[in-house]
């Protein structure tokens, strides 16, 4: 390698190492000119998180106290009717003891099919082998 390209490759390495530093330079610069105001919003963040939840959680209670509202003024005007409209529906704390029931002779009625399927496949195979 001649002397020229070994100069040249040396300014272009220096000059690489040089636009290297001069770029983390400003990005140090650019740190260090907004962390005040970083460690400002993250402080700040939490504040805002805080009274969020504490807005929801009010806002939850609320919801709460509203929909019981709702529940005790609908029962004292509809009375029984609400509890035969809540039987219609199977929703946990219901009593569905007609389902209850319903279900029980379905099994039972599908055992009896069974069964009789089996007795008409064995006269089948008695009439088929006479």
């Amino acid at each position: 390698m001649a002397k020229s390209d070994e100069k040249q490759t040396v300014k272009v390495t220096e000059t690489l190492r040089a636009g290297w530093l001069a770029y983390l330079g400003i990005y140090g610069a650019a740190f260090e000119r907004i962390q005040p105001r970083f460690e400002k919003l993250n402080a700040s963040t939490g504040d805002i998180f805080s009274e969020l939840v504490a807005k929801g959680e009010a806002l939850e209670a609320t919801a709460q106290e509203t929909i019981e509202d709702v529940r005790v003024r609908a029962e004292e005007t509809y009375g029984t009717r609400m509890t035969k409209i809540r039987s219609l529906f199977p929703v946990a704390g219901n009593d569905n003891t007609d389902v209850a029931e319903l279900q029980a002779e379905i099994e039972a009625l599908n055992k009896q099919v069974t069964s009789l399927k089996r007795k008409v496949t064995s006269i089948d195979k008695a009439v088929k082998a006479a």
